[in-house]
């Protein structure tokens, strides 16, 4: 009798770390999940973004602009601006762009006098153009934030950048 209760007690021990075992991997698996789509999403829309830029189609881009951005530009003045700047300017009907793998940062600040936004991916847009003046390259950092259920873009507008 005394061999039973070790042996049911050694059972009830290794139930336990099972479960918790279990436990452990599930939560790492639902957050590894979480992730992975949240970066998926950030890298969507930014690319989305991009290729509406490249069509020229600046309107559908500004739509996928985060709340703070189409505060700053409203939306006639940036369609406008962009196709009058890279189109006319630039002697270019369209670009290639690269981007760089995201990366998830936490409590950042794009905007002076406003609150950091609390999850963010950063990808850095390469674009480049071949114009009337030449070949060169434009590099952004661009970020992608969760608005009202939805991965908007912004760009940061604070002087720290080292870019």
């Amino acid at each position: 009798m005394l061999r039973r209760r070790r042996g049911n007690g050694l059972i009830k021990l290794l139930t336990a770390v099972l479960v918790v075992g279990l436990i452990i991997l599930l939560f790492f698996s639902v957050r590894g999940m979480v992730k992975s789509t949240n970066e998926e999403e950030a890298i969507k829309i930014v690319e989305q973004f991009y290729d509406y830029e490249q069509e020229g189609d600046f309107g559908s881009s500004w739509e996928l602009f985060h709340s703070l951005m189409k505060e700053r530009y409203k939306k006639p003045d940036y369609v406008q601006t962009r196709a009058h700047v890279f189109m006319q300017h630039f002697g270019t009907n369209t670009f290639q762009y690269e981007r760089s793998e995201p990366e998830r940062k936490f409590d950042v600040q794009l905007v002076e006098g406003t609150d950091a936004l609390k999850e963010v991916y950063l990808i850095t847009i390469t674009q480049i153009y071949h114009s009337s003046f030449g070949n060169f390259k434009i590099v952004q950092p661009v970020y992608a934030a969760e608005e009202s259920g939805n991965w908007r873009v912004l760009w940061s507008f604070q002087k720290s950048e080292d870019f």
